[in-house]
């Protein structure tokens, strides 16, 4: 393939995409929003994600890698940034710790280039502008000379110029000679009886030279439209999937292979007197055809098996992004007409309605996914209980629950516990402390339920293990390792 074909601008784009990302709907947009626009970096923002949800668990495009930075307290907020493999980057920018300042950010440096990516989320309630403000500053001063991209949603409407919080980012804006590249509304929502434009997603640079576009996409994930911008700056086309390396198992392999065994001469194994050589020689030939007879093949790598969508989900995802379209239709008509949103004349109540069926299709295909997702798991837990594969059903199970495996449940350490003195102690008097704390019923110990005292079992007494009981039991085990054959 020419490589010129291969490579496009790089795209970057942002949603705030209001929680879901462990669930189908949403995660289905996502990957389809990727897809469609080639985007390489996708920002998003309130991923409602924490510590107990692992990150391979996540219905995240197989061919892109997420990172991701957890809102420490409560449920809601967080960021991420899922980027293309075809992407070179270094996560590792020393810039700020921005926990103090309540700032939820994560920052790239694109290599073999100057520029540096933060995604970021500012929530009202969570991190006051003014904090913001002063981790952008700082930021921006130590990033003197380089190109940087600020893309997130930042909660200060673009269209209110008159309002403090908006002077406040412009002045900051202005001071290191950055622009906000977005203009249109990425945000419509309904409060009582009224629709609300806002533009709170935002791009900020200070290379807006270098921007081939910056737009509005017309999709919508929650309440917000997804932003994107195109930078002059050739990467890897994102591919459509991505590919793995497997050895070919296929039926006439395995036969071909099982020939082979059957017709092998293991006679020279069975004579040879030194086990581990023979071990060593019977490994390498079996590893040498087992590379022959099942070459190395490229496949395409499946999406979890949990995030699959059946035709009705997918159905019903179209039908909603057809709800909104109409909605948009309508909601268009309002304001081109001079009627200020009176919610009384015909465009206003179409409008309305339209609203209505589009959040009714919104909610039954939520329904629908969350249905779809718990018959694929009960689908694969019962396939995997009919072949008793108990590791392949935790899996699922894990998957589902979207937990992690590294989650540590060790008890901790102390001098006292890993004290080997104590330990032997600890043990030695288990019993008679255990047979303490039981209480008597009609004068029955449970010592009267244990195997009588003329049998070789002590359960409610054990003895000190001692060092000349360990030398003992080691100088009874047989010396010899293996027993050649004769």
């Amino acid at each position: 393939m020419d490589m010129l074909t291969n490579v496009h601008n790089l795209k970057v784009g942002h949603c705030n995409i209001q929680g879901g990302l462990i669930g189908l709907s949403k995660s289905i947009q996502i990957s389809e929003l990727i897809k469609k626009y080639n985007i390489d970096i996708l920002s998003l923002n309130e991923t409602n994600l924490n510590d107990s949800i692992a990150t391979d668990t996540l219905n995240i495009p197989t061919n892109y890698t997420f990172l991701r930075k957890d809102r420490g307290t409560g449920s809601r907020g967080g960021c991420g940034l899922i980027i293309s493999k075809k992407v070179a980057y270094d996560d590792k920018v020393k810039l700020l710790k921005d926990i103090s300042h309540n700032v939820e950010a994560i920052w790239i440096k694109i290599k073999s280039s100057n520029y540096y990516i933060c995604g970021f989320y500012r929530s009202t309630g969570f991190c006051k502008l003014d904090d913001f403000l002063d981790y952008f500053t700082e930021c921006m001063n130590k990033l003197k000379g380089k190109k940087v991209i600020w893309i997130g949603d930042i909660n200060v409407d673009q269209n209110k110029i008159n309002d403090l919080d908006y002077r406040k980012l412009d002045s900051s804006l202005k001071s290191f000679n950055m622009v906000q590249t977005i203009q249109n509304y990425t945000r419509v929502a309904k409060r009582g009886n009224k629709f609300t434009h806002s533009t709170i997603d935002v791009i900020m640079t200070n290379c807006y030279s270098d921007f081939n576009s910056s737009e509005v996409l017309q999709e919508q994930i929650g309440d917000h439209y997804a932003v994107q911008c195109e930078l002059e700056f050739k990467v890897e086309k994102p591919p459509s999937f991505e590919k793995v390396a497997i050895h070919d198992y296929n039926s006439n392999n395995i036969k071909a292979f099982q020939t082979y065994l059957a017709n092998l001469d293991f006679t020279p194994l069975f004579q040879s007197s030194n086990v581990d050589n023979a071990c060593l020689i019977l490994e390498e030939n079996l590893n040498k055809y087992h590379d022959h007879f099942f070459p190395i093949k490229t496949v395409k790598k499946h999406e979890k098996f949990i995030y699959k969508p059946s035709n009705e989900s997918l159905h019903a995802i179209k039908t909603k992004k057809k709800l909104h379209r109409k909605f948009k239709r309508k909601l268009k008509k309002v304001e081109e007409s001079n009627c200020n949103s009176c919610n009384i004349c015909k465009r206003c109540i179409n409008a309305h309605l339209a609203w209505d069926e589009y959040r009714k299709q919104r909610n039954e295909t939520n329904r629908i996914t969350k249905a779809n997702k718990r018959e694929n798991l009960v689908n694969d837990l019962k396939s995997k209980s009919a072949k008793n594969d108990l590791k392949g059903i935790w899996k699922s199970i894990k998957l589902a629950t979207n937990s992690s495996s590294k989650t540590n449940t060790q008890p901790k350490t102390d001098e006292k516990n890993i004290n080997a003195e104590n330990l032997n102690q600890h043990f030695c008097e288990i019993g008679p402390s255990l047979n303490a704390k039981v209480p008597l019923f009609n004068n029955i110990k449970y010592c009267d339920f244990l195997p009588s005292k003329n049998t070789n079992c002590y359960l409610d007494s054990f003895n000190e293990v001692t060092s000349e009981s360990i030398k003992s039991y080691i100088a009874s085990l047989s010396s010899n390792k293996a027993i050649t054959d004769q």
